[in-house]
């Protein structure tokens, strides 16, 4: 039987009596009492023992244990010391308290000498564990010993796979002292069940996996990379920890570097922290690295960490100049929201553009058209104004067409054809709504551009009828690593935990297309006075997602991560340090951020689903928001002309508070109606027209489409704002 045994320990130290979480705030002490957290695996069990040195004449004990409840079992606990009390008030916490009986007086710990022991079966051996002491007390006349909180994450197995995936620059497919290794490249294991692990910032990887024979995959990006001769099936066996480095030698000389750019959320009237993430993910070094932030005019820079930059309107670009192979970097901007033009459910913009773009293979000499989409809103006559511009070297050979939506509702569309630099513009109706312009690119297009742009709330009409929450309804034009746009809906009061994403889906269903990524963005705020030193998020990748895809493009803070193999992300923040300061924009404020591919098997209307668990401190998981989302063909209300039949038809009043009056020229003509909340196929009102109106008291407020028909089964469809 195998036993592997981890140490961990930690200091502690005695203060004066006094408010705990304070003292381990503000307090520094001299060391002089120590606790060791020891752990050992049998089997399938694993034993955790919290030991002591230096504990003399104690009069009380207090702490906690906590420990992964979705991993391991609690069995059993058992103590050397006489009346010690444990309770499990939740699942993955107990619960120690010892206090002074006269009868039997204070007591002294020996040296390493067991204070608890709790027995563990291993649910998942091969997943990872975390076991953590929380606000530990020792009492030793009136003065209490302060402990930071301390944890440990252990392997539950003792067989594995691991390695480093480098690059291989001298081309022998042999890793040497000067070739450095690949972050977030994703590895595979599999032997009927799947294995994944995430390569860290140095290029290392692990597996804890039961002995058995695998397949090996690899998933690179072939247009930079080739894979180094490597088994495409391995072995592990039993108490062996097989190593196996992986070369990848490069095709081209390439540098790419990748951006992202988030904040935790968007409030008004207050400073926002914005963080931009970097890094050449290409294979060759750059000289020339630069981001171009665009922000939104509503956004006044306040301040940057980052001094080479350059600020131009509405734009700043950071030269960030020499970049190395798999360097990274992250810069912190900091925007005040206009608190007399911006309101509550308004959706604000930024977008970074990283160079070199990795535009590499001949991609780099592309001099076709390049198709750009811009917007303005004219508030001296009204109109929102978009922008289609050529702006490539050469003029289109064909036609392209465009979508336009208002809301989620289908516009009339049409077609343009433009030589090298014209242009043509559309202008529509300033009604309050959020107007979409979506086109494609030439068929020979070097990246992923899909050029489609929003404009939200533009018209001169009160706040309450502008449309809210249609910006991200779409994807954005944001598929190439080099680019990222984060929109963001201005929100002053969110749940601690939350995960939103991107695109959010059409309709009552969420409706998204299949071939797009999605981006998913996990928030968490610190409430509490007690320092935030680590922060675990457990994230269930859905089967109906290509995990082979997976792209970690942002984060608040240093990350690492993996996947089990039930699909499950872990992502870990750990020595953090942050206190909960008011002063500052964002405060208490994390994130990380990942996009990720619909698979190519998933089925049309398939529902995906998304939730994560946030540990703060190692503790008690929070869970966030379910995030659900349908694929399927996006569901839009077509009122293209022709459409509307019914052309004796008045509405009015629209907006409407009360009595929506239906007029028409032919009174005998009998009309039903449905109210629908606009591309939800579920009414909330319907029936036969009567009295030329319809009660609209008890619909809440809000944006519907109304549907009449006649006896001749014409149609007509009107958009309604409810008041």
């Amino acid at each position: 039987m195998s036993r592997l045994i981890i140490h961990i320990v930690f200091m502690v130290s005695f203060c004066f009596f006094g408010a705990i979480q304070d003292l381990v705030a503000q307090v520094q002490c001299q060391d002089t009492v120590k606790l060791d957290l020891i752990s050992s695996l049998d089997g399938n069990q694993v034993v955790v023992t919290l030991n002591a040195k230096n504990i003399n004449e104690a009069v009380g004990l207090f702490f906690k244990i906590g420990y992964d409840g979705e991993v391991v079992v609690l069995d059993s606990i058992s103590s050397l010391i006489d009346g010690i009390e444990n309770f499990e008030g939740t699942k993955g916490l107990v619960n120690f308290l010892w206090l002074y009986n006269p009868s039997v007086g204070p007591i002294s710990i020996a040296d390493d000498e067991s204070i608890v022991t709790l027995y563990y079966t291993i649910q998942d051996p091969f997943a990872k564990a975390f076991f953590s002491v929380q606000l530990p007390e020792v009492i030793v006349d009136n003065r209490i010993v302060c402990v930071a909180p301390l944890t440990k994450v252990i392997s539950l197995t003792n067989s594995g796979f691991s390695g480093v995936v480098y690059s291989d620059r001298n081309l022998d497919c042999m890793m040497n002292p000067d070739e450095q290794g690949l972050q977030n490249y994703i590895i595979e294991l599999r032997d009927g069940q799947s294995f994944y692990r995430i390569t860290d910032p140095t290029g290392n990887f692990a597996f804890e996996v039961p002995p058995g024979i695998y397949r090996l995959s690899v998933y690179i990006d072939e247009e930079l990379w080739t894979l180094c001769t490597v088994p495409t099936q391995i072995e592990v066996l039993t108490d062996q920890i097989l190593e196996l480095n992986i070369g990848l030698r490069p095709v081209q000389v390439c540098p790419h570097i990748a951006v992202s750019v988030t904040a935790p959320k968007l409030e008004n009237c207050r400073d926002n922290h914005y963080n931009i993430n970097y890094q050449n993910i290409g294979n060759a070094a750059t000289d020339e690295a630069t981001v171009e932030l665009t922000f939104d005019r509503d956004f006044t820079l306040v301040s940057t960490n980052f001094s080479n930059f350059l600020l131009k309107p509405n734009t700043i670009v950071f030269e960030i100049g020499r970049l190395e192979v798999n360097e990274s970097g992250a810069i912190e901007v900091i925007f005040n929201v206009n608190c007399f033009t911006t309101y509550q459910g308004q959706t604000h913009c930024v977008e970074a553009i990283a160079s070199p773009r990795g535009l590499c293979g001949g991609r780099d000499n592309y001099s076709g058209p390049s198709i750009t989409i811009t917007s303005d809103c004219d508030e001296v006559n009204d109109k929102a104004i978009f922008t289609i511009k050529n702006v490539g070297m050469s003029g289109m050979p064909t036609s392209s067409g465009y979508i336009v939506t208002e809301d989620d509702v289908l516009k009339p569309g049409g077609s343009f054809m433009l030589n090298a630099q014209e242009e043509v513009s559309l202008a529509f109706d300033a009604d309050g709504g959020t107007y979409r312009i979506t086109t494609t690119q030439s068929d020979l297009f070097p990246t992923k551009s899909i050029p489609t742009l929003a404009l939200d709330g533009c018209g001169n009409v009160p706040v309450s009828q502008k449309s809210k929450g249609f910006v991200n309804i779409f994807e954005n034009d944001d598929r190439d690593l080099f680019k990222d746009i984060d929109c963001q809906v201005i929100e002053n009061n969110t749940p601690p935990m939350y995960m939103r994403s991107y695109p959010t889906g059409v309709g009552s269903k969420n409706f998204i297309a299949k071939d797009i990524y999605i981006e998913y963005l996990v928030t968490f705020k610190h409430i509490t006075n007690e320092m935030l030193n680590s922060v675990l998020i457990k994230n269930p990748i859905s089967p109906l997602l290509d995990i082979a895809t997976l792209e970690m493009s942002g984060s608040s803070h240093p990350v690492s991560f993996s996947i089990n193999k039930d699909r499950e992300l872990y992502v870990t923040m750990d020595s953090l340090n942050i206190k909960n300061d008011r002063t500052k924009p964002n405060f208490g404020l994390g994130y990380v951020k990942y996009k990720i591919k619909v698979d190519s098997t998933a089925s049309l209307n398939a529902i995906i689903v998304n939730k994560a668990d946030v540990h703060l401190n190692y503790g008690l998981a929070a869970s966030t928001n379910f995030v659900v989302l349908t694929i399927g063909e996006i569901f839009l209300v077509d009122v293209k002309n022709g459409y509307n039949n019914l052309t004796d038809i008045k509405v009015y009043p629209n907006p409407v508070s009360a009595s929506l009056n239906i007029i028409g020229n032919d009174q005998s003509t009998r009309l039903t109606y449905e109210i629908i909340p606009l591309i939800s196929q579920n009414p909330v009102a319907a029936g036969i027209l009567t009295n030329n109106y319809i009660n609209m008291e008890a619909i809440a407020g809000g944006v519907y489409l109304l549907r009449l028909t006649d006896q001749k089964n014409r149609t007509s469809i009107y958009k309604i704002t409810k008041l």
